[in-house]
């Protein structure tokens, strides 16, 4: 059985890093936290099998990433996320799991897992990251988001039941509420429903450091960066040499050059510094990048995945 632990996290959180696409919560923040969790409570084992009636709880942070640089989420609120969780369905979670690989929410879970005494199921829902809850292999598999677990840094908990069609309006506003930042449980799933509505593997996937992408550009001198918080998202553009133009929201969703388009989401658009990954909050003027690109997990490249990912280009 795979465990996280102290000798294997820094690789693990690169790979999320990278899959993150300039998205999915501040790494090195998260980093620290598992860390910390992981000397008081030890490795933190990661699983693939499960019972047909054990329940799955994907988590994240969801908000800006602008704003949490300045605040940061509390453990807290995933602590009370689960408590409102076992009230509502009335037994424990068998295993937590990333809503999202991508970014630091791939390392989300293992900062509360070790002190709940739960495992970490080797999945999550995207594969990568991506700015909106309907976004996710289980969606595309016909899963609905609801109930969705909402709690803030004072552990203040709400649960949107609702249909797709405004779920992600209230979640939005209720994060907007919350600061901008919360901690979130959605697609929460029977062990039965697991093969079809994540994409498994992906955690083990995340300690590969043989990730190979496309280069599109070394050393590239960042010349502006237009952005602004918008209905709780990160949006705007960064402005490369050499008429490069990266467009994100949150995350890293379409890249031209001179109104070309080099690549575009699904596929991963990452931007390094000295080979480390950089979010989109970490951009400023005169940083010296290279641009790689990633191919998205397979469920991305089926029409209808193909056709959900670009709802926000």
């Amino acid at each position: 059985m795979q465990q996280l632990t102290i000798d294997n996290l820094q690789a693990y959180a690169k790979g999320c890093a990278i899959l993150g696409s300039g998205g999915g919560g501040d790494v090195r923040y998260r980093q620290y936290l598992v860390a910390g969790a992981l000397k008081e409570y030890g490795p933190v084992s990661i699983i693939n099998e499960v019972e047909p009636e054990d329940l799955i709880v994907p988590v994240a942070f969801l908000g800006a990433p602008l704003v949490s640089k300045e605040k940061h989420f509390t453990l807290q609120s995933f602590e009370a996320v689960i408590q409102r969780i076992e009230k509502y369905y009335g037994k424990k979670p068998k295993a937590l799991m990333p809503a999202e690989i991508g970014g630091g929410n791939g390392l989300t879970p293992f900062c509360i897992a070790g002190k709940l005494g739960l495992p970490v199921f080797d999945a999550d829902l995207i594969g990568r990251a991506f700015p909106t809850i309907k976004m996710t292999a289980a969606y595309l598999a016909g899963f609905s988001p609801t109930p969705v677990f909402l709690a803030d840094a004072l552990g203040q908990t709400v649960v949107i039941e609702s249909t797709i069609d405004s779920v992600e309006r209230l979640v939005r506003a209720s994060a907007v509420a919350m600061g901008s930042q919360c901690a979130i449980a959605t697609y929460i799933m029977k062990g039965s429903q697991i093969s079809l509505g994540s994409v498994k593997g992906s955690v083990s996937g995340a300690f590969s450091t043989s990730f190979h992408g496309i280069s599109l550009g070394k050393d590239i001198d960042i010349l502006d960066v237009i952005s602004s918080i918008e209905g709780g998202f990160l949006k705007g553009r960064v402005i490369l040499e050499g008429g490069i133009e990266i467009f994100f929201q949150n995350e890293y969703l379409l890249v031209k050059r001179e109104g070309e388009i080099l690549g575009k989401s699904p596929d991963i658009i990452c931007l390094l510094e000295k080979g480390v990954p950089v979010g989109t909050e970490e951009l400023r003027f005169g940083m010296t990048m290279d641009l790689q690109l990633f191919e998205a997990p397979s469920v991305w490249k089926t029409p209808h995945g193909l056709k959900l990912a670009e709802e926000v280009l």
